[in-house]
């Protein structure tokens, strides 16, 4: 195996995004999703094995074909953890319940002024509804993303809520 260790492999699986991040120019790209058929294919190369998946994007529920991906990952039983920016409230609650998500990871920069200026919209009540949705129901972590956009208050800020969630703070 030319992968000996264990450990997470990275599955980007669309660049499309329905954020405008200063982080990341996903959003300018020109929009690209891997193939059901594709991922299949990795999930069950030889070469790579079996382990765990990070599956991720620009943002993993513009995928056109998310929920055909997502009933893969169940009937095969794929040990994955799904990262999001939480702002599509509704897809993610229905999929971490219809697929029974096991690892979910939503993205918080910090206030909700950073917010606005770090995704290019305001969403930032949106995240913290679907944190509220989905913290009972899946293994939930709250990623926080320093760059050159937010302060560490913004940190204090989201491990604030992550305590007041009682949420896991990445």
């Amino acid at each position: 195996n030319p992968f000996p260790r264990r450990g997470n492999l990275l599955l980007f699986i669309t660049n499309r995004c329905n954020s405008k991040c200063l982080i990341c120019d996903h959003w300018k790209q020109k929009t690209q999703y891997l193939s059901v058929e594709d991922i299949r294919s990795l999930i069950m190369s030889n070469t790579i094995g079996t382990r765990s998946w990070l599956v991720e994007g620009g943002e993993v529920f513009c995928h056109p074909d998310i929920d055909t991906i997502l009933n893969m990952f169940k009937v095969m039983k794929v040990n994955y953890t799904l990262f999001t920016n939480g702002t599509m409230t509704d897809k993610v609650v229905k999929a971490v319940e219809k697929y029974n998500i096991k690892n979910l990871n939503i993205s918080l920069d910090g206030t909700r002024q950073t917010y606005k200026k770090v995704r290019g919209f305001d969403g930032y009540y949106q995240v913290l509804n679907t944190i509220d949705l989905v913290k009972n129901k899946t293994c939930l972590a709250v990623s926080f993303t320093a760059s050159p956009w937010n302060t560490y208050e913004d940190y204090l800020h989201v491990q604030s809520i992550c305590k007041q969630k009682n949420v896991r703070l990445m």
